[in-house]
């Protein structure tokens, strides 16, 4: 409250006294703006590096921690730990730079507010007697640059905070997907056969880089198999991107049943094309979600493809790695129960437990029931334990499919690729992360 009247009362005696505060105040901003100005500059920099130098940081620990098995095995600690302090050292360096930035600001702008000090103390000496005491008090209280400092400093803040907004007009600013198509003329059957046809197309990720596919001209029959053969970086990928209009063509035309895939809808488009990656895509849920997430086929169906895949013993809520340990845990329970000799007195122990249980089932029985509410309420309970126990296609996957193997994951990928039932299919090396046995059943 003193504060604010204080500020008031100094308004008034500066308008009274405008011809003493003025040209002092007037010089001491401009000093203030000349030294500020690169600071502030500098300072957004730094602001716009260090928004982006985390993300990295984050990302490669990530990575690190999904492949700390392959990294292990390998050997490659050392490396990759390097990797991680040479990011955690970018982000010293970008604090030194902008704490040595602010450094380099405050020491200007002290010196500067006790030169003008000297100044407000050389005027009161000229002017006393002359002017108000007051004014020549607040002369000296003004010429401290304090507030000064964090007027600047609330300016700087706010073009800190325009820089994030920018960010995200550049973001919106960014190319998008076409997804408007006129898809009047296109029949509901398509594609009858899955014809498809490459006539001199030419493609680059961005305009400021080379041409990937060069006037590429090929015809794959319906029904046929193709299969592309290249070194790394040849465009095998790059086709597949065309086809499903990933990246946008800038030459030529790709046809499917004589329809121009440019004048189609991007969503009809991938939705008529399945496409099984190198890497198997799941998701946290159940097994029936990551082979249908649609809804669309019957659970006759999948459970029949489950069985011909191989994986019938996903239906009974275990995969072949939990089965697996499963198997060595009650190995070796056993192995040490004969060696202490507990196996007669488990006997003993499973046959009392039998004869209590059926007591128990005998009051039970002599029990009345509840009202029909209850009942119902019962019934209710049992379905939902039916639908969480995890068996079936109630099978619980983890978030991206930690408790099944690579192999495991990439036969669900193919079975939900042959639920789809569509005309064209592409593999991208498919096959590429599994072991043998399962590439067979392939």
């Amino acid at each position: 409250m003193l504060s604010h009247v204080f500020v008031v009362f100094s308004v008034l005696f500066s308008i009274g006294n405008w011809y003493i505060l003025l040209p002092i105040l007037s010089f001491m901003f401009v000093l203030g703006r000349i030294v500020s100005k690169p600071y502030i500059h500098a300072d957004n920099q730094l602001h716009k590096v260090g928004s982006t130098i985390w993300t990295p940081i984050h990302s490669y620990f990530h990575e690190a921690m999904r492949g700390k098995s392959i990294i292990r095995a390998f050997q490659q600690e050392e490396s990759i730990l390097a990797k991680q302090n040479s990011l955690l050292d970018f982000t010293t360096v970008h604090f030194i730079a902008h704490h040595s930035c602010w450094s380099w600001y405050q020491f200007r702008m002290q010196w500067i507010a006790k030169c003008i000090q000297v100044c407000a103390i050389l005027t009161i000496i000229v002017n006393k007697g002359i002017v108000s005491n007051v004014t020549l008090v607040l002369l000296v209280h003004w010429s401290d640059m304090g507030w000064l400092q964090h007027f600047f400093g609330c300016y700087n803040h706010i073009q800190r905070v325009m820089c994030d907004v920018q960010r995200v007009f550049n973001l919106h600013a960014a190319p998008q997907e076409n997804y408007e198509s006129n898809e009047s003329n296109l029949r509901e059957s398509w594609p009858e056969q899955g014809k498809i046809s490459f006539q001199d197309v030419e493609l680059k990720y961005r305009p400021n880089t080379d041409i990937v596919l060069r006037k590429l001209s090929v015809t794959a029959a319906p029904g046929e198999k193709v299969g592309i053969a290249g070194r790394t970086g040849a465009g095998k990928s790059t086709i597949s991107m065309a086809l499903t209009r990933i990246v946008e063509i800038m030459g030529g035309k790709i046809e499917i049943d004589g329809v121009d895939i440019s004048k189609i809808g991007i969503a009809r488009l991938r939705n008529e094309i399945t496409m099984i990656p190198q890497d198997p895509v799941m998701f946290a849920g159940t097994l029936k979600y990551n082979l249908d997430p649609f809804d669309e086929s019957s659970e006759e169906l999948m459970n029949d493809l489950i069985k011909k895949a191989g994986l019938e013993y996903l239906l009974e809520g275990v995969s072949k790695k939990e089965l697996k340990d499963k198997e060595e845990k009650e190995a070796k329970e056993a192995t040490r129960k004969k060696a202490l000799g507990l196996e007669d007195e488990d006997a003993e122990e499973s046959s009392s437990d039998k004869e209590d249980d059926k007591k128990d089932g005998e009051k039970k029985d002599g029990e009345k029931k509840d009202g029909d509410e209850k009942e119902d309420e019962k019934d209710g309970e049992k379905k939902d334990k039916k639908e969480d126990d995890g068996k079936g296609l109630n099978f619980k996957v983890q978030d991206e499919g930690k408790n099944l193997s690579v192999g495991e994951r990439q036969l669900i990928c193919i079975i939900r690729a042959i639920l789809r039932n569509n005309k064209i299919v592409i593999l991208d090396e498919a096959t590429a992360n599994i072991d043998v046995v399962t590439e067979q059943s392939i």
